[in-house]
């Protein structure tokens, strides 16, 4: 017979040869496994984007589990706020990347989904005055010892110059870049961390640390 991740890429090139197009591949019930993690990297090396999603506490039959902070709600802001704005940049045409690398640790939820949002609506706002062929944002979330680290990097306009250090401010009124940064800094500050914004060769990144208690 043949193995599921053969199975996979054959399907996606049966896919592609009828000119359809495989945009990325979820990789469900995730939890470290060593061949995982292989397969992943493969899809990677021939140019494919790739997702994780950890598996779901006390799917299916403990419901009360399930629909408590503990199961769906261990990480709201993959489930809404990063969906949201996947598809607000597919609208945009603009190529989204996204690299989630939490589980099921306890996290202060609400002020991450603010952070999320605000750093987000900020590269969309920004990727609306490029062309479509420059539009690009990712998104990075991972663990630096006792910090839990959220990288948002998008694409600017060639004049945009920002130090590092320096706030970014502009209303929505405006064609600045900078909506809803001193939020993010706020929101950060009351989680115990900081934040830092600058650009570099045409990108404008964000980086966000949030203290946060995460299993070893």
């Amino acid at each position: 017979g043949i193995t599921y991740d053969m199975d996979v890429l054959r399907l996606i090139d049966k896919i592609r040869k009828l000119g359809l197009s495989v945009n990325s591949v979820v990789i469900t019930q995730y939890n470290d496994q060593p061949a995982a993690d292989v397969f992943r990297k493969k899809l990677e090396r021939r140019g494919q984007k790739t997702y994780i999603h950890r598996k779901t506490k006390g799917y299916p039959t403990d419901v009360d589990t399930i629909v408590s902070d503990e199961g769906y709600g261990a990480n709201p802001y993959i489930d809404a706020v990063l969906v949201h704005y996947y598809q607000k940049f597919q609208e945009l045409g603009a190529e989204f990347e996204m690299d989630i690398r939490i589980g099921d640790e306890e996290l202060p939820y609400m002020g991450l989904c603010q952070i999320l949002s605000n750093g987000l609506e900020n590269a969309w706002d920004a990727l609306k005055a490029l062309d479509e062929e420059k539009r690009k944002v990712s998104v990075q979330m991972k663990y630096n010892k006792d910090y839990l680290i959220i990288r948002i990097k998008n694409r600017c306009r060639e004049e945009l110059q920002v130090e590092k250090g320096a706030i970014v401010k502009s209303s929505k009124e405006e064609s600045g870049h900078g909506f809803g940064l001193p939020t993010v800094l706020e929101t950060a500050k009351q989680l115990g961390g900081d934040m830092m914004c600058y650009t570099e060769n045409e990108n404008f990144v964000l980086d966000v640390m949030a203290r946060c208690r995460h299993n070893s």
